[in-house]
């Protein structure tokens, strides 16, 4: 299928070179096999204008072009720019929630690693006994003891 003409001026590829370079890129994403159960809205594909207009600038050089629901496509309300970090906790492996907040931040919250909460939530451990074990590395495994603080 040969792509469609797109709908752009040398000023706007000019005025913000970064912003268009994501708008641009989109043409891989249309193509790609990853992406053809989540289709990208056509006038935001066609037209600069309408992709700016959702979007508006990008922010930062880091930030990236982001699914707020990543079962949908690149559609009009399904789109942001995100850093690294909120791409991360909108992916799939970080939707697991403790006290109405993501398990990442909750773990952040406390200074344990996001992995070993999980894990130990996942083998029925209590919540509180999950945040206040430490490991004892030189028993090499658990030993209740409270956190230092």
């Amino acid at each position: 299928m040969k792509p469609r003409k797109r709908n752009y001026t040398d000023l706007d590829r000019k005025r913000d070179p970064d912003t268009f370079r994501v708008w641009y890129n989109l043409a891989t994403r249309k193509y790609s096999k990853y992406y053809l159960n989540r289709p990208i809205d056509q006038e935001l594909y066609d037209s600069y204008n309408a992709f700016l207009k959702e979007v508006g600038p990008r922010p930062s050089r880091q930030h990236s072009l982001d699914r707020i629901n990543n079962n949908l496509g690149y559609c009009k309300g399904n789109i942001r720019w995100a850093t690294q970090k909120q791409q991360v906790q909108n992916s799939a492996s970080q939707k697991y929630y403790i006290l109405g907040r993501p398990l990442a931040e909750v773990a952040r919250a406390y200074g344990i690693d996001p992995n070993v909460l999980r894990n130990r939530l996942r083998r029925g451990w209590s919540l509180k006994d999950s945040i206040n074990v430490e490991i004892d590395l030189s028993r090499s495994h658990c030993v209740p003891r409270p956190r230092k603080k």
